[in-house]
């Protein structure tokens, strides 16, 4: 059975990286205006946008503020969207 080689002979991957070499990693910080945080990661092919919206004031806040043991709980709201971009024979495929 074939194997498929990660490393060449010069143990490079095949973007010419070395083996314990990670890729480049960019970060922007404040892309979003509207946003209380905002970040833009890249790392390779994969891109993060991320936003943070808050703190809010929980509900039911009043009640909370009588009982200590609500105070240490939480809410998170995630919105998630993929987004897939493909260019060059991976697109054709997928057509």
């Amino acid at each position: 059975m074939a194997s498929f080689e990660l490393l060449s002979d010069q143990d490079l991957r095949l973007d010419g990286r070395r083996a314990g070499e990670l890729r480049r990693l960019r970060c922007r910080l404040g892309v979003f205006g509207q946003a209380d945080g905002s970040a833009y990661l890249e790392m390779g092919n994969t891109k993060v946008l991320a936003a943070v919206y808050g703190p809010h004031e929980a509900r039911g806040a009043a009640r909370a503020r009588s009982d200590w043991k609500s105070m240490v709980r939480a809410s998170l709201g995630v919105d998630a969207m993929l987004l897939l971009l493909l260019s060059g024979p991976q697109a054709t495929a997928l057509s």
